[in-house]
């Protein structure tokens, strides 16, 4: 497996030639299930033994592609459950291989959507997952996604750099991930300063 980490400059500059491109945002890998029932997020963690650092994989997404309606409907699956969609939204966003054990779910970061007339009612849910172990290399590619315009290659971003430019409707999960991370002694003394 091939952990591509960009200097600092060279992922500032990739940050900036992505936003001139539309790119406005980084998020979570991930999606919603078929029925549009759920949405499902990961965040992907990686510690380099090297440099001592925690990574974390964020996603360039284009947050005006939406409105061109053109969105990759026919790789979903029906029924699926939250964890299959991560899985799934996964691997076509990111290349990587999860399987359904390496997940953790982070319980305080899942969202309710509730009906907008009948507030007792939940339309839809936000499901957000804690990886630490993966295979496969991710994507790599200048533009947009081939199969899916609104997304770019994704990118691994140190902890502290992450913290700053991920997008705020995910913010919660990564800071969930922090706490469960920081029991681990290594990557604790990484992430100390966003604790």
């Amino acid at each position: 497996m091939k952990i591509n980490i960009l200097s600092d400059n060279k992922l500032f500059s990739k940050l900036e030639s992505l936003k001139e491109q539309g790119f406005d945002q980084i998020k979570l890998p991930g999606g919603t299930s078929k029925d549009r029932q759920h949405f499902s997020a990961v965040v992907i963690c990686y510690y380099n033994p090297n440099d001592k650092k925690t990574y974390f994989l964020g996603l360039p997404y284009n947050s005006s592609f939406h409105k061109s309606g053109d969105e990759n409907e026919n790789i979903k699956k029906h029924g699926e459950t939250p964890t299959q969609t991560a899985i799934r939204e996964a691997k076509e966003e990111t290349e990587l291989i999860l399987k359904k054990e390496d997940l953790e779910e982070l319980v305080y970061a899942k969202y309710e959507v509730k009906d907008r007339d009948d507030r007792s009612k939940v339309v839809h849910v936000k499901h957000f997952f804690l990886v630490k172990k993966f295979s496969g290399n991710i994507s790599e590619f200048d533009g947009p996604n081939e199969t899916d315009g609104e997304i770019a290659a994704p990118l691994w971003i140190s902890a502290v750099l992450f913290k700053k430019v991920l997008w705020g409707g995910h913010r919660k999960a990564f800071d969930g991930s922090l706490r469960i991370l920081s029991s681990d002694r290594e990557i604790c003394m990484s992430i100390m300063d966003l604790l």
